[in-house]
């Protein structure tokens, strides 16, 4: 709970301080704080005697290892996006990442409202950013009604839990829903309007429609954040909630398959990291649908090193500064800045699951899990659509390395904000496989907190 008022606190503070003076520094101070005191309280806290489990309906918030993680996680995503260097919505930035913090520290079905929506309302202001811009508009529109949508079915199912349960506490839920017939029959009901809404939330098939256009017409920066961090808070939930597995494993199915599927004919580099988003969420929601320890930190670990994969690629697509957003702008990258070209061809190649990159570790964990489980036939499928969508991956690459009939323009200098984040991101991409421990340990912890307060 600490965290979240210190969070919530830089964050009025910066507000207020931007009234007169602009806020870009202060806010990147507030993140590398927050972040840092979370970093520093989870190497020294004792949980035995600090953690509260918050099963009474009256806790908005509780604290364990998993809440901490996730927050890390996020942490690290949102000082990556404001590196990123556009000031211009910094402040929602901030509101964003202060839903998305609550949203994950929620174990009550109103302040999980609550913190979703300032999330999400965040997240409509920033995607109809420029105003001068049709597309922008248009995907403003287009996540606005279908996020009135997401959010009335998410209300719905809440209405109905309580009603069935008389508890708003999601624990207290869950433990009423196994000795009541009435609850079960109404619980059901309202727990798979859930969890239809956070699955689109985080874009997985069929409820994906919203995705390709949004990214389109969003800013650059802000598709990025679309990608990551918002994203960190709705798996928190998804998770803790217990959804229902049929209708996550159908989803995780459809969204491995359509997102392979979905980018091979794409020409446009926003649109394909769409649809690479939404593959890349089937394989989460597929370990959190099985429901065991295992696979939850399967699920965690693959989080993380999607969001750093996420950070390193939009770094480098806005680092080429490319107006037209095709994937054409790629072609012999490596010869304008063979640096830049290397750090793009070895992310997508990890991003496709290609050993010894960090992308093959996250895929190889679920798939362990999944095979552990009995889940044969949707491991297969998930190693079909890996295969499908490396063809898009590696024709990037092969892109990057093309050969130039002509001069080619030299690209300037790089940013020293995102030659940082490229840096750091590329080399947990090239090196944590060598070196999994810190990774395997974290959200092991993360798991269990999880699995024993939770």
């Amino acid at each position: 709970m600490y965290s979240e008022m210190m969070l919530g606190g830089g964050v009025l503070g910066v507000i207020l301080y931007g009234v007169y003076r602009p806020m870009y520094r202060w806010s990147v101070m507030v993140l590398l704080v927050y972040t840092g005191g979370l970093v520093g309280g989870y190497a020294t806290a004792d949980y035995c005697g600090f953690v509260k489990e918050a099963k009474d309906s009256l806790y908005m918030v509780g604290d364990n290892e998993w809440v901490w993680v996730l927050q890390i996680i996020a942490g690290i995503g949102l000082i990556g996006i404001v590196l990123m260097g556009e000031r211009r919505g910094v402040e929602l930035v901030l509101m964003m990442g202060l839903g998305t913090v609550l949203l994950i520290a929620s174990v009550n079905w109103l302040s999980i409202y609550l913190a979703m929506e300032l999330q999400t309302l965040s997240l409509f202001i920033l995607v109809a950013l420029k105003r001068e811009s049709a597309y922008s508009t248009e995907a403003g529109l287009k996540y606005f009604v279908l996020g009135a949508i997401s959010t009335g079915l998410f209300l719905l199912g809440c209405a109905m839990i309580y009603g069935g349960s008389g508890e708003m506490s999601v624990l207290a839920g869950n433990t009423i829903s196994e000795t009541i017939n009435q609850w079960l029959i109404r619980g059901g009901v309202g727990k798979a309007l859930i969890t239809i809404s956070l699955l689109f939330k985080i874009s997985a098939a069929p409820f994906h429609m919203w995705a390709p256009d949004v990214y389109e017409g969003a800013p650059t920066i802000t598709t990025a954040l679309l990608a990551t961090v918002p994203k960190i808070g709705v798996f928190a939930i998804l998770v803790q909630i217990g959804s229902l597995s049929n209708i996550v494993f159908i989803s995780a199915t459809m969204s491995m398959i359509w997102g392979a599927l979905g980018a091979l004919n794409q020409s446009k580099i926003k649109r394909l990291l769409a649809y690479s988003g939404i593959g890349h969420m089937g394989f989460v929601i597929f370990g959190a649908g099985m429901g065991t320890m295992e696979s939850i930190q399967a699920s965690l670990i693959y989080m993380a090193i999607y969001v750093a994969m996420s950070v390193c690629v939009f770094s480098i697509i806005l680092t080429i500064n490319e107006r037209r957003g095709l994937v054409a702008d790629f072609h012999s990258l490596s010869r304008k800045n063979a640096i830049l070209g290397g750090s793009l061809a070895l992310v997508f190649l990890s991003i496709a699951g290609v050993p010894p990159l960090s992308g093959f570790l996250s895929k190889w964990f679920i798939l362990w899990a999944g095979v552990s489980n009995g889940y044969y036939l949707i491991c297969v499928g998930a190693v079909l659509s890996s295969v499908v969508a490396g063809v898009y991956y590696v024709r990037i690459v092969q892109m990057t390395y093309a050969d130039f009939q002509g001069e080619l323009a030299r690209e300037g200098p790089i940013d020293i904000k995102r030659s940082i984040l490229i840096g750091s991101t590329l080399y947990l991409v090239l090196f944590i496989l060598i070196c999994p421990n810190f990774l395997l340990q974290v959200t092991y912890d993360a798991a269990v907190g999880l699995w024993v307060h939770v």
